[in-house]
């Protein structure tokens, strides 16, 4: 079975900036809540328009984050490949 790191690498690779970022943090965030003001500023991203809309919409769609919270937190984890 692919462990979190990994199926956060496929669920990031699926998807357009600024969803894979976005699911990263949230992913590292573990059950936290996150609150949109939050994520843009973690991602330095202004939370309106059609860019961030359509990677909150692409995380929803598929429900990504779930799916990864519910496998582990990713918090004391590396990012893939070295990077963060």
């Amino acid at each position: 079975m692919a462990s979190v790191a990994e199926r956060l690498d496929v669920w990031s690779a699926r998807f357009p900036s600024p969803a894979p970022q976005m699911l990263r943090y949230l992913a590292a965030q573990g059950p936290r809540f996150v609150t949109v003001d939050e994520l843009a500023q973690a991602l330095t991203k202004k939370p309106t328009g059609g860019h961030w809309n359509a990677g909150i919409a692409d995380g929803r769609r598929y429900r990504a984050a779930e799916l990864l919270r519910l496998s582990g937190n990713l918090a004391d984890r590396p990012g893939p490949a070295g990077r963060e």
